[in-house]
């Protein structure tokens, strides 16, 4: 059985409101919730296990289930998560024919771009499964690529929130609206949350 919780923490802080440490005269606890919020659940050898995730409760959820499906991988015998992560990790995150749209033209004329492997595409495959229309995918798959390129992202392993936030503040002083630049962000973290709940990455940087 799994369950996702926040655990009581106990922070020591002086009579202004502020942090201390617990030797600190006049230091009182206080009790308060978690920010993040941790999983539990039992691994392949029946022992209950608990482990740190996430401020998003949503992206907290995902990394739960994945914990979660590499314990039934274990039991049915299937490679452990680091090899299928180191797989996933040699992969390009962006097809070079096509730029993962899914075609490209040679010779004047539109070709179908056989690139399944590239993450890029099975994010765009993704989102045209669960029906969103043809230009929300467009214009989702464009922002990340627009990121990608600039952040000089090629694979997951050289994927950086830090290096992301420094871009969108960069386009925001070129005049880019708050809104827009927000909008690049969640493109980027729903790629993120996808790679996590489809198992291509034990953890993202935020």
């Amino acid at each position: 059985m799994a369950n996702l919780y926040r655990p009581t923490i106990i922070r020591y802080v002086d009579a202004d409101g502020r942090q201390v440490t617990k030797g600190t005269p006049g230091a009182r606890h206080k009790r308060m919730k978690s920010k993040t919020w941790w999983g539990k659940y039992r691994g392949a050898d029946g022992k209950p296990k608990c482990v740190s995730l996430d401020e998003d409760r949503e992206t907290a959820e995902t990394m739960l289930a994945g914990f979660i499906q590499d314990v039934r991988d274990e039991k049915a015998g299937i490679p452990k998560p680091q090899k299928r992560y180191k797989a996933h990790g040699e992969r390009l995150l962006v097809c070079p024919v096509c730029n993962s749209t899914g075609t490209f033209r040679e010779a004047g004329k539109a070709q179908e771009c056989e690139c399944d492997g590239e993450h890029l595409t099975g994010f765009r495959q993704h989102l045209s499964a669960k029906g969103n229309v043809s230009d929300h995918v467009k214009l989702t798959i464009s922002r990340i690529r627009t990121v990608f390129d600039k952040c000089k992202f090629e694979q997951i392993g050289d994927l950086s929130a830090g290096r992301v936030s420094s871009f969108l503040a960069e386009l925001r002083k070129s005049n880019l609206s708050i809104a827009s630049s927000n909008a690049y962000l969640v493109a980027v973290k729903s790629f993120g949350n996808w790679l996590m709940k489809d198992r291509r990455n034990a953890d993202v940087q935020r």
